[in-house]
């Protein structure tokens, strides 16, 4: 995050006198470096389908990013109740539906798929 910072120019003093400043901003047409407009949720979401699209990856929603987020601290070792506090859910019974644990893949599941076309 500190090599972030630095290279978005958001380290050192400048940054602590000011911190109304732009913290993610958008990058160029080209790429080649970070200008002063922000980085909104819009673009990020753009980013986020077109990329998703180019790997065949389909049905990715916010809603995903969710679940994967309450999964992972789940399997973390997370409580369920600090997991609904963190989703701000009313109750755990809706937490509980964003819990995937019991989805998990095993090895011998993906070593089942045959990538090969068939005619």
């Amino acid at each position: 995050m500190r090599a972030f910072l630095a290279r978005a120019g958001k380290a050192g003093p400048e940054y602590e006198a000011n911190p109304s400043k732009w913290l993610f901003r958008r990058w160029d047409k080209k790429g080649e470096k970070i200008t002063s407009e922000p980085l909104t949720r819009m673009i990020c979401w753009t980013t986020v389908k077109r990329r998703t699209a180019t790997i065949g990856l389909a049905g990715v929603t916010n809603q995903s990013f969710r679940a994967t987020g309450i999964t992972t601290f789940l399997r973390s070792g997370g409580a369920l109740d600090d997991a609904r506090r963190l989703a701000n859910h009313s109750s755990v019974n809706t937490t509980k539906l964003y819990d995937h644990r019991t989805q998990a893949v095993s090895m011998d599941d993906v070593e089942r798929i045959d990538y090969r076309r068939r005619r």
